[in-house]
């Protein structure tokens, strides 16, 4: 072998342990969290991690599901492949490509707000989830009651994994952030070696915490980062970094059969409710609560029938049970 290449050999082996060393001492985020939330800047590589995880839940459910169907002819196979009896299924409220012929399935509305609608093991990827549930929410009941509940009682509900990202932790209304536990903030994603497929962010990790006094504190641990593969090109890229982009030239919609495969849409979601219902909700809040009561349509019924009261006249009629 000549100089030439005993040099270039050297060179990719010292890439490779570096590398090797990147991944070994990178944030690892442990398979039992349920839901994962990314803060950072525009640009801070959360949309991009939150999809990147999004996926991989999702591959890890189908190759489950896949073993499972080899050995569904076992006796007690339920039993014995309890956790990957399930289809994989991904929900995003932006579109994502999950393979060549697939993209994720619309988040909607009713599946944020309502029980009995999302699949078992599921994986919900929400970005910016602050555009949904800000803190300027709190007298928005189907943001304190639904979504809250939702958020709360996902692993229990679902046993799924959630993945959320916003710019600013404290844009998220308390009530959900709360239930975030841990928040990961980012800034300077980079490519690493400037040419390598990789990349590398870095993070501080975030522990909310709420004392009996209802205030919410967060106790930033050690810096660290987060390190994965970053392809060069993007012709068929997971996600389109600019989806909103027709939004701008247009106007936005409410509701979605499913997204296209150029990764742009012009859906948001919306769960806004009229201030007849949020002056209601202030001075009748205990009706709310009794969501998980009664049937799941309920804080909808109520939103319809506050419509048509007179602002100055509110008289909106929760069923007790």
């Amino acid at each position: 072998m000549s100089g030439v290449g005993i040099i270039i050999l050297c060179a990719l082996i010292i890439a490779f342990v570096f590398v090797v060393l990147q991944i070994m001492r990178s944030t690892k985020i442990p398979c039992k969290q349920s839901i994962v939330a990314w803060v950072g800047t525009l640009g801070s590589g959360k949309t991009y991690l939150a999809v990147h995880y999004g996926k991989k839940a999702y591959r890890k459910q189908e190759t489950r599901y896949f073993i499972y169907k080899m050995f569904k002819w076992l006796p007690k196979s339920d039993k014995i492949f309890k956790d990957w009896k399930y289809p994989p299924t991904l929900y995003s409220n932006i579109p994502i490509r999950i393979n060549k012929k697939t993209l994720s399935t619309p988040l909607t509305k009713e599946m944020l707000l309502e029980r009995g609608i999302l699949p078992e093991k599921c994986v919900v990827v929400i970005d910016e989830i602050g555009a949904i549930a800000s803190q300027w929410d709190f007298d928005n009941p189907y943001v304190q009651e639904q979504l809250e509940k939702f958020v709360r009682f996902f692993r229990h509900w679902l046993d799924g994994r959630m993945f959320v990202t916003d710019q600013v932790a404290t844009n998220i209304v308390k009530p959900i952030r709360s239930r975030l536990g841990m928040i990961y903030g980012l800034h300077d994603f980079h490519r690493y070696g400037v040419v390598l497929p990789f990349y590398k962010v870095t993070t501080i990790p975030m522990l909310l915490v709420e004392d009996n006094n209802n205030i919410m504190t967060t106790t930033e641990l050690d810096e660290n980062y987060f390190f994965g593969f970053l392809p060069y090109l993007k012709k068929h890229g997971s996600y389109n970094s600019r989806c909103y982009k027709p939004i701008y030239r247009g106007c936005a919609v409410r509701k979605i059969d499913h997204f296209d495969n150029s990764l742009y849409t012009k859906y948001l979601i919306d769960i806004s409710v009229s201030k007849a219902m949020q002056k209601d909700y202030q001075n009748n809040k205990e009706k709310y609560k009794e969501y998980l009561y009664n049937d799941v349509s309920i804080v909808d019924t109520a939103d319809k029938r506050a419509d048509k009261d007179d602002d100055n006249t509110i008289s909106v009629d929760v069923p007790q049970v």
